[in-house]
């Protein structure tokens, strides 16, 4: 009988282990763990965000922030060509938090000669705002979660990306 109860209650441990690391958590602060505090404002804007935008169709992906960054890629695509992407990263630094990024073309080449880069300069629930932080970089990019919309303001571009979460 002992044997049974302990083969049981092993049994029952290794399922409910399993089905811990297979299950999804919607507890964001269990995904941050290992994670530079002041990343674990933008874990919010993690996911794939859709917009028609530049004549086509526009997404945006982030990765969870893991560790010191965190890393996203946006496209735009148009008459089913690909028309440009961004590579975007995230770092927590000595000096602050740093948004860097840069525009490619179809055949990888790069608009600019280096990344732009903007520090971010406030953080809420719901809003992120980077600013200029190197020259050549837009003043001001704003994320702000409207809803179930992401509406993305970029210094230089006449009114805002809205963005819809994918699925």
């Amino acid at each position: 009988m002992g044997r049974t109860l302990t083969g049981l209650a092993l049994g029952l441990l290794a399922t409910a282990c399993m089905q811990l690391e297979t299950a999804p958590s919607d507890d964001a602060e269990a995904a941050l763990v290992g994670v530079d505090t002041r990343l674990a404002p933008l874990a919010w804007l993690v996911g794939t965000w859709r917009a028609e935008a530049f004549g086509g169709q526009v997404e945006e992906t982030w990765l969870p922030p893991v560790g010191d960054s965190m890393h996203g890629v946006f496209r735009a695509v148009g008459d089913g060509s690909l028309r440009f992407a961004e590579f975007l990263q995230v770092t927590a630094e000595e000096a602050g938090v740093v948004l860097r990024f840069a525009h490619f073309r179809p055949n990888y080449s790069t608009w600019e000669d280096g990344p732009l880069q903007l520090r971010l300069a406030s953080a809420t629930d719901t809003e992120l705002v980077f600013e200029a932080h190197a020259e050549g970089s837009p003043d001001r990019i704003v994320y702000r979660l409207q809803g179930d919309e992401l509406h993305v303001t970029i210094s230089g571009l006449d009114g805002d990306l809205r963005f819809r979460r994918d699925g």
